[in-house]
């Protein structure tokens, strides 16, 4: 039985970039105009007055060398002569041509960082929001499953803030060093043909070799992403709150500093060894382009000694000559360092390009019909990407119309997987699932989960308002809290504490905003509160939200959920078997496989697996409870020695 394909996208090369990165045309030229038609469509307006500051800023060099050249070469023509009126004139428009050139270099220089902080402000929003928007578009979790995923998502975090700023200022910086290049090669063309051609071609090696590893340095990001995850998890768990307790308890500080140098050294080694074959390498090249600058300077002093040059020709060609080499130096540097930013904007439009496995489905209505059954499972397998192990085998079961059923079994039996399998976050390999006879790969997704709500094992608590933690479920409509349904539900869930007023208090949580911290069991009921908020849903699921509460507790809390969802069909997925004893229906998993089905009162007369663990847990229990003094009066011993109930 084959595993579901990777989405498009997951699947990475050994330097970390996705198939489809490799597949498409992706093109530096295609991914620059791409990345640039993202800024101007962020804002068009801003994008055109950079160009424009831009041609602005480029020319200014230029003419500040064909002005030293007409000044000098007028002060020679001036000679001992005494300044007469006329030169006078000319010296005072000299001044103000230059002053002029002044002024409008700074002022260009001004209104291009005001400009270029308003876009790059407005871009990377932009992009964090097309990431963000990704991730809600993506509709299933087998991304997840995979740890290059998590690479590609984390360089995309990591660096959004960085890569659109350095395009920008990168672009911009590279078309004003063209630009300046090439007015002065045409101010030293007018000097002597030879000498652009010889100083351009005597750096083409310099700008390959540069380039060339300035996209290695990449690639070797890439290739240690997951050691510096791997750095950064380390460095969060020392100075995580929810980890330090046992840090301190444990001394373990020493022992995850040792994994962190660790993780760096992989990374560090694999940049060091780039830099130091990229010094190496550069070395050749950089001979040959001063070779090449001597060549010219000699081409200059033959000229100046044979008379040919005047003494503004001299001077123009030394500022230019000065000047076009330190625009070529920084065009070869930041020219191939716009190649290293592409490459995170490819990276970024794969992403963007990615779609879910599982199919969508189309926008059907979910009407209510005379089925007898709401969910159906039939003959349903799933296994999890990479992995060849069957986690559901066969399994087929039904629960009708507000019926209550329980799945139960011992950890790692695939109870959770079932509760996966329907609300879609992964597809049956072999089976199908129904609700009301309809398989439910036919419905629009989104409208399928709005008709489900669910407690899950892991369940988040957000640093938000304590209201909205509730009923972050139901926010879609723009309605904003329905304050009423909010405090009736805590108060079903027994968070009395923070109501008053008839009205939950609208409290912020989270101590690093200001806020308060609630106990285990506060959280657990907030996650089950904010399960009924959700007005849509018809359909409950309880996947062991309570595993790591007291029995007594878990009890207690099933109890009040099973209260709520009288009106619902409900899944209660556990492993504690004293929770659910009130569900219409159970379902034994063992090893993906349904072995035993039937009430709770059934399977205790079967008593085959299901009895055996219940009957383990209750005296378990039970003994805990004398050995506190206490007694159970609950259950009594069976022929077998088992804890059954009255």
């Amino acid at each position: 039985m084959g595993t579901p394909p990777l989405p498009p996208g997951s699947e990475l090369t050994s330097v970390g970039l996705s198939m489809k990165e490799t597949e498409t045309d992706t093109s530096a030229a295609s991914i620059l105009l791409k990345s640039l038609g993202l800024c101007y469509k962020c804002a068009p307006l801003t994008v055109i007055f950079i160009l424009i500051v831009t041609v602005i800023m480029s020319i200014v060099p230029s003419l500040h060398v064909l002005l030293t050249r007409y000044i000098i070469d007028a002060l020679v023509s001036f000679g001992a002569k005494s300044v007469k009126t006329e030169n006078g004139r000319q010296i005072f428009c000299i001044l103000i041509s230059w002053g002029a050139l002044l002024f409008v270099s700074h002022m260009a220089g001004l209104v291009n960082n005001l400009l270029q902080g308003d876009i790059t402000d407005r871009v990377v929003d932009h992009i964090n929001r097309l990431i963000i928007h990704k991730t809600t578009e993506i509709k299933d979790l087998y991304n997840y499953e995979d740890p290059l995923y998590y690479d590609d998502l984390s360089v995309l975090q990591s660096q959004s803030g960085v890569r659109p700023v350095n395009l920008l200022a990168n672009v911009t910086l590279n078309l004003k060093n063209i630009i300046t290049v090439c007015s002065l090669v045409l101010v030293l063309l007018t000097i002597d043909y030879r000498i652009p051609i010889i100083l351009i071609a005597t750096l083409l090696p310099h700008v390959y070799v540069t380039n060339k590893f300035n996209t290695g340095s990449w690639l070797a990001i890439l290739k240690t992403t997951m050691d510096a995850r791997r750095m950064n998890y380390y460095s969060s768990v020392m100075l995580s709150k929810s980890h330090i307790k046992e840090i301190q308890l444990f001394d373990v500080g020493g022992h995850f500093l040792k994994k962190y140098r660790e993780s760096f050294a992989i990374v560090y080694d694999e940049k060091k060894a780039i830099r130091h074959k990229q010094a190496l390498l550069s070395v050749p090249t950089l001979v040959v382009s001063i070779l090449g600058n001597l060549f010219i300077m000699y081409i200059v002093i033959l000229n100046v000694i044979s008379g040919n040059y005047s003494y503004g020709t001299i001077a123009a060609f030394i500022a230019a000559f000065l000047q076009i080499n330190y625009y070529l130096v920084d065009l070869i540097q930041f020219g191939s360092y716009l190649n290293t930013i592409l490459l995170y904007f490819k990276k970024l439009f794969a992403f963007l390009d990615w779609k879910s496995t599982i199919e969508i489905g189309h926008d059907i209505e979910i009407a209510e019909n005379d089925s007898v059954y709401d969910i159906e499972f039939r003959s349903v397998s799933f296994q999890y990407p990479h992995s060849s192990k069957l986690v559901l085998n066969d399994v087929s079961f039904a629960i009708k119309p507000k019926e209550k059923l329980a799945i139960v079994g011992e950890n790692g039996m695939g109870k959770s997987t079932i509760v996966k399998l329907l609300l879609r976050y992964y597809d049956p390999v072999a089976g199908e699932i129904l609700y009301k006879a309809k398989n439910i790969k036919e419905y629009d997704v989104d409208s399928w989960r709005k008709i489900i709500s669910a407690v899950f094992q892991d369940y988040s608590v957000y640093n938000i308002s304590l209201q909205e933690n509730i009923a972050i479920s139901d926010l879609r409509n723009d309605d904003g809290i329905d304050e009423t349904r909010c405090y009736d539900i805590c108060k079903s869930m027994g968070l009395h504490s923070f109501i008053s007023n008839g009205k939950v208090q609208n409290l912020q949580l989270g101590k690093e905003f200001g806020g308060i911290e609630l106990s285990g069991g506060q959280l657990q009921r907030v996650a089950i509160a904010r399960a009924f908020y959700r007005n849509s849903a018809t359909i409950m699921v309880m996947d062991e939200p309570t595993a790591s509460l007291d029995p007594l507790i878990e009890t207690q809390i099933y109890k009040d959920f099973a209260k709520l969802s009288q009106d619902k069909t409900t899944i209660m997925v556990t492993h504690r078997l004293g929770s659910v004893t009130q569900a219409d229906k159970m379902i034994v998993l063992k090893d993906g496989k349904i072995i035993e089905s039937g009430n709770h009162e059934t399977l205790i007369r079967q008593d085959g697996e299901y009895a055996e663990m219940f009957n383990t847990q209750a005296r378990h229990y039970r003994k805990n409870t004398i050995a506190a003094g206490g007694t159970s009066g609950l259950t009594k011993v069976n022929s077998k020695g088992f804890l059954i109930r009255r």
